[in-house]
């Protein structure tokens, strides 16, 4: 119960005929979300493909809602969680950790801002 109050779905306290703030898609990712919780609390995981975090291919978990409003397969477990962002970040992380700190500090290093 505390789940659905959390996620508060519009169809759940409005009239057919009044308007809603969420669209089908957004009701279909609160739907899979739900879905996913649920099975966690039952199996300790939420899907039984579930992958643990490998942080070499940075897998993470999407859910994309007008796919689903679509009906397209969605998928969702995909690589490369962060993307550009995340991979700035990492470059200038590991640039760190080595002390290599002149590179982070030139102009052109980073030319990917």
């Amino acid at each position: 119960m505390e789940l659905f109050l959390l996620m508060q779905p519009d169809y759940a306290w409005t009239e057919n005929t009044q308007p809603t703030r969420w669209g089908k898609a957004e009701e279909m990712a609160a739907d899979k979300i739900a879905e996913e919780f649920t099975h966690f609390v039952k199996f300790g995981k939420p899907s039984d493909d579930w992958k643990p975090l490998n942080v070499k291919e940075m897998n993470f978990w999407k859910v994309d809602g007008k796919a689903l409003a679509n009906e397209r397969k969605e998928t969702y477990y995909s690589n490369g969680y962060g993307g550009k962002g995340y991979a700035l970040w990492r470059k200038i992380a590991d640039e760190v950790a080595n002390g290599e700190f002149d590179n982070i500090i030139r102009n052109d290093s980073h030319g990917e801002l």
